[in-house]
């Protein structure tokens, strides 16, 4: 399980008939596209750059998955949390931003 938070999700959709693993790909892909949506509203662009760089932790949790429940796993975790994806997707749609923004406004600028 990538993420704990979505048991409950899960489990209604094995109610239903699907397998635990296309129950968990199909929370993960709704909450990518929610995180790109909301970051893509805030930042006035959809680049789909959230939905792919939360895409590449699906490797990273598979290659930790022995570390799970140690003190080791716990650190990798955090340190995901704050250093990973999350941080350098922020920090790409806030360049982007500021350069459009700044295209705009040199753009509206009248020369003589």
């Amino acid at each position: 399980v990538l993420y704990d938070g979505s048991a409950a999700p899960i489990g209604t959709t094995v109610k239903f008939g699907y397998s635990r693993s296309q129950a968990s790909g199909c929370v993960f892909v709704i909450s990518a596209m929610m995180h790109e949506y909301t970051i893509g509203v805030s930042f006035h662009q959809f680049k789909f750059l959230a939905f792919g760089l939360i895409a590449l932790q699906v490797p990273f949790a598979i290659l930790t998955q022995s570390a799970k429940g140690t003190q080791v796993g716990n650190l990798v975790f955090w340190l995901n949390m704050i250093f990973g994806p999350h941080c350098f997707c922020t920090l790409l749609y806030s360049l982007e931003y500021l350069r459009n923004r700044e295209a705009s406004a040199s753009a509206s600028v009248v020369q003589p």
